[in-house]
């Protein structure tokens, strides 16, 4: 079940790689051309995977007995909801900087993570250097500012 909604998220991105425009034709690669590759390598791994759940050699892993499933999965699900639901409004309220921290912060302790001090710094530290990278290195611009005040 598990490899045939990968293959569904795979027509998905697919489909929506497709709907990005190329743009002029000054240029060989274009902006649909990245979608498209994670995309097809998402292709290719979701068929290999329903192929595996055909032959029956991918097993269950929610009914293994050596390895229950983590505690706490409602609020681990909850975080990352809230990590889903905030951070948009985050980045549009306050900028990228704001929706980055808390999409990271909310990630980090939906998988585990305990001490809020370390969650912090490390979900700051991610988005500045995801800020850095798409800003000063591929030039590329995440919204106009990185911090903004919302009046």
């Amino acid at each position: 079940m598990a490899a045939l909604g990968l293959a569904a998220l795979a027509g998905l991105t697919l489909w929506g790689a497709w709907s990005i425009p190329q743009g002029p034709g000054f240029s060989a690669v274009g902006p649909r051309d990245f979608p498209l590759v994670l995309s097809g390598t998402l292709a290719l791994l979701a068929l290999a995977a329903v192929v595996q759940a055909l032959r029956g050699k991918i097993p269950d892993e929610a009914h293994n007995p050596e390895e229950p499933p983590l505690p706490g999965a409602r609020a681990r699900m909850g975080w990352m909801l809230a990590g889903m639901l905030f951070a948009p409004l985050g980045l549009h309220l306050f900028g990228f900087f704001a929706g980055g921290v808390i999409g990271f912060a909310t990630v980090a302790r939906s998988f585990g993570a305990k001490s809020w001090p370390a969650i912090t710094g490390w979900a700051i530290a991610a988005t500045l250097v995801v800020w850095l990278l798409f800003d000063k290195v591929l030039t590329l611009k995440l919204g106009n500012e990185l911090l903004r005040l919302p009046f």
